[in-house]
């Protein structure tokens, strides 16, 4: 694909086009998914309940992986 931009010829294959648009969503996901958790862990606190990995799953409706991968944003 080419594009003219400020007069110049750009060339962009689909496929780093498709790249760039999956990059872009996986980052979407992610930060949701942070945000799930960041936002049940301050629940938590303010509940006085224990703060597990398995609690942030249920109640976040993340997945206990996730919450594994992100366990810093626990503390």
């Amino acid at each position: 694909m080419k594009f003219q931009v400020f007069g110049y010829t750009i060339s962009i294959q689909k496929t780093e086009i498709a790249n760039r648009a999956t990059k872009k969503a996986t980052n979407v996901r992610v930060e949701k998914a942070k945000q799930k958790i960041i936002d049940t862990v301050e629940e938590l606190k303010a509940e006085n309940k224990k703060i597990t990995q398995y609690a942030v799953s249920k109640r976040s409706g993340v997945s206990v992986n996730t919450v594994k991968k992100y366990k810093e944003l626990l503390i």
